[in-house]
C-alpha cells in the first residue's frame, strides 16, 4: 500500500508541507497500521514520480526509508485521483 506522510518539518524548498509516499507491500489496509506504529517508526520504500508526456505518472524508488514516528503529522492512504 502506498502512504502519503504529511511530517512536522518544512520541506526541502521550505514549503509549509513536507509529505513523503512510502510504499509498504506488509500493509494491505489501513486499519492494519496501528501494529506497525507500536514499533516507534515506520519502514518502507521512498517512491517518487513524474509527469510523463501523455499525463501518466512514472514511478521510482529512492530506497529503503525508515521514518521515526515522532516526525509524522498525518498518515493516509495514498490516493492516485
Amino acid at each position: 500500500m502506498k502512504l502519503l506522510l504529511h511530517m512536522n518539518m518544512p520541506s526541502g524548498r521550505n514549503d509549509g508541507t513536507h509529505q513523503i509516499i512510502l510504499d509498504m507491500p506488509d500493509v494491505f489496509v489501513l486499519a492494519n497500521l496501528p501494529s506497525q506504529l507500536k514499533q516507534g517508526y515506520l519502514y518502507g520504500t521512498h517512491i517518487t514520480y513524474e509527469w510523463g508526456d501523455n499525463n501518466t505518472r512514472t514511478w521510482s524508488s529512492r530506497g529503503p526509508m525508515i521514518v521515526n514516528f515522532t516526525h509524522v503529522g498525518k498518515i493516509a492512504e495514498y490516493y492516485e485521483g
